[in-house]
C-alpha cells in the first residue's frame, strides 16, 4: 500500500487583531500547524509592526516554525532567545507539548474564533500532576498494556517490543495492543490491565483522559 502526503493549508487569510495583542510580551517565538505555515511570515509581520521582536526556527519538520503534539523541535530551538510563544492554530492539544518541554508561557491565537487563550504555569502544573499520577501507578503496576498504531508516521513498533523485553525483565507482564484508530474507552475491556503506554500519538491520551494512559515521553 502506498501513501500520499497532501498538505492541507488553510484559504482564509490570517489577521491579527491590534486589540487582542496588547498582553504579549516583546520576544516572541511563533510556532504554528501545517495548515497555517504557509502565512506564517506574513504573521510574523503583522507582530513585528507591533513593537515585538519575533523569532522562528524550522526545527525537525517540512516547514518554519511547525509542531506536532509530539514534537516541538521549532520551540525548543528557540526557546532561550523569547519571553513566551505565539501559537497560531486550533484548539489546545498542539501547544501542550511545546509548553511542557519549553516551560515558557503560551499564547495561543484561534484564526476561526479570533480569540486567544493564555496555557501558563498553572496549567502545566495540572498537567504535570496528572502525569506523575499515571506514572506512579505505571510503576506499581505488574501487568502493562503498550499501545502501538499502524499510522505511518506514528507507528513505533520497536520501542513497544523493546519496553516489552524491559518489563519482562523486570518481572512484570506486559502485552502489546495493535490497531490503527484507537477508542481507549474500549481498552477498560482488558480489566487485567493494571497500566497502559501509549506508544501512539499522544493526543488520544488527551482525548480520553479519563482512561489511565501515560503517553512515552
Amino acid at each position: 500500500m502506498k501513501y500520499f502526503f497532501i498538505d492541507a493549508k488553510y484559504n482564509k487569510s490570517v489577521i491579527l487583531k491590534d486589540s487582542l495583542l496588547k498582553e504579549l510580551p516583546k520576544k516572541l517565538g511563533l510556532i504554528t500547524t501545517i495548515q497555517f505555515t504557509n502565512q506564517i511570515l506574513d504573521i510574523k509581520n503583522q507582530l513585528e509592526k507591533l513593537g515585538h521582536e519575533v523569532y522562528i526556527s524550522k526545527g525537525i519538520q517540512k516547514y518554519d516554525g511547525q509542531v506536532l503534539g509530539c514534537e516541538s523541535s521549532a520551540a525548543n530551538y528557540i526557546k532561550e532567545d523569547v519571553d513566551a510563544f505565539f501559537y497560531v492554530g486550533t484548539g489546545r492539544f498542539h501547544i501542550l507539548n511545546a509548553a511542557m518541554e519549553t516551560g515558557k508561557k503560551l499564547y495561543s491565537y484561534n484564526p476561526i474564533s479570533n480569540q486567544i487563550s493564555v496555557l501558563d504555569e498553572k496549567d502545566l502544573e495540572k498537567l504535570k500532576k496528572r502525569r506523575k499520577g499515571a506514572l506512579m501507578k505505571y510503576y506499581s503496576s505488574s501487568s502493562i498494556g503498550i499501545i502501538v498504531t499502524t499510522k505511518p508516521g506514528q507507528n513505533d513498533i520497536k520501542s513497544a517490543f523493546e519496553l516489552k523485553e524491559k518489563l519482562r525483565k523486570d518481572g512484570k507482564k506486559a502485552y502489546i495492543f495493535i490497531d490503527n484508530t484507537y477508542n481507549l474507552n474500549s481498552l477498560e475491556d482488558f480489566n487485567f490491565i493494571d497500566s497502559w503506554v501509549n506508544t501512539a500519538c499522544p493526543r488520544i491520551v488527551e482525548d480520553f483522559s479519563s482512561v489511565n494512559i501515560r503517553d512515552v515521553l
